[in-house]
């Protein structure tokens, strides 16, 4: 089984494929370790601008779904329950739901702010203020279009409480799929 996860910054993507990974047995690659493996090889900072630059570049030089058909090809050559983390792009997703399922999470804009405030990756540039992360958030929403592919995903998350009632969500939902 292939579930590619989607969510805007700070709803908790990581924590759904570490659940997975810890509670369910499946293995996780994130299509942001592409982007960062890139900047390393670069030398480029480890900053939220630069993952994006390099995600556009990848995009507009092998297509949209680029990062998410690298990944499919990784995972399917090994086989197994796999979570591909971080799809962006609405073409990722329809590339991952060729042969598996796409999870949204999501959580306020309050919670994910707090979220990656108290989380201090430099990535996360965590010194934003509550207004310049919702402008930070508008532009990242648009630059990529995730509203869409959000309202594309075959089942939802809301991450917005404790991570006691994220395990039962995913229990319920990992039954549902697997009947």
């Amino acid at each position: 089984m292939i579930i590619g996860i989607t969510g805007f910054i700070g709803a908790g993507k990581t924590t759904v494929g570490a659940l997975l990974k810890k509670e369910f047995g499946f293995k996780v690659l994130s299509l942001s370790s592409t982007i960062r493996d890139e900047l390393n090889r670069r030398g480029d900072a480890l900053i939220r601008k630069n993952f994006q630059a390099v995600a556009a570049e990848l995009r507009n030089e092998f297509g949209k779904a680029v990062l998410a058909e690298r990944a499919l090809k990784q995972v399917e050559a090994v086989g197994g329950d796999w979570i591909i983390e971080s799809v962006r792009h609405p073409e990722e997703a329809v590339a991952i739901q060729k042969t598996g399922l796409m999870l949204g999470v999501v959580a306020s804009e309050k919670v994910r702010h707090s979220r990656i405030v108290s989380r201090g990756r430099a990535e996360d540039e965590v010194a934003l203020s509550f207004e310049d992360f919702k402008k930070e958030d508008l532009h990242d929403r648009n630059l990529v279009d995730m509203d869409k592919t959000l309202e594309n995903c075959d089942f939802i998350l809301s991450n917005d409480s404790t991570l006691d009632q994220l395990k039962e969500q995913l229990d319920a939902l990992l039954k549902k799929i697997r009947s």
